[in-house]
């Protein structure tokens, strides 16, 4: 799927253009959830997302600027693919929550927004919501099947 801002601009339509890019499903086995470590005064569960992603930011990073640019979404390996839709639908999540609050943006500013959210602002704290956020044990839409 390609970037395209939606034709209806609310907080409500941006979120679920995010989340209908990248499909979830329930995935148990979430890398990070078994690590118990306490490491710079994170949490533990918030420490071990951040080395589990790691690794796999850069290409993470890569085919969000591709699909921002127009191109189709890369296909990543795991658990790069599971840290990719958990990304979308973290900041979709958030979007939604703008809802009544915020002023809806113009639909030129809509990639720069989604920009933000999934490369700025994740660097930032994303992994803080990330492992709070319910479907973070869940799986992107078959790919438990491809092991």
């Amino acid at each position: 799927m390609t970037f395209q801002a939606p034709n209806e601009i609310t907080w409500h339509r941006l979120a679920e253009k995010l989340e209908e890019s990248v499909p979830f499903s329930e995935w148990r086995e979430a890398p990070w959830l078994p690590v118990v470590m306490y490491q710079g005064g994170l949490l533990g569960r918030v420490r071990a997302f951040q080395l589990v992603e790691e690794p796999h930011a850069q290409s993470i990073e890569s085919a969000i600027e591709q699909w921002l640019g127009g191109g189709g979404l890369s296909t990543l390996g795991l658990p790069a693919t599971y840290l990719l839709a958990l990304r979308f639908h973290v900041v979709g999540f958030l979007l939604r929550s703008f809802e009544g609050v915020l002023p809806i943006p113009q639909a030129e500013q809509v990639q720069t927004l989604y920009r933000s959210f999934l490369l700025d602002w994740w660097r930032r704290v994303g992994a803080n919501y990330a492992v709070g956020f319910s479907c973070a044990e869940y799986d992107p839409e078959g790919i438990s099947d491809a092991r």
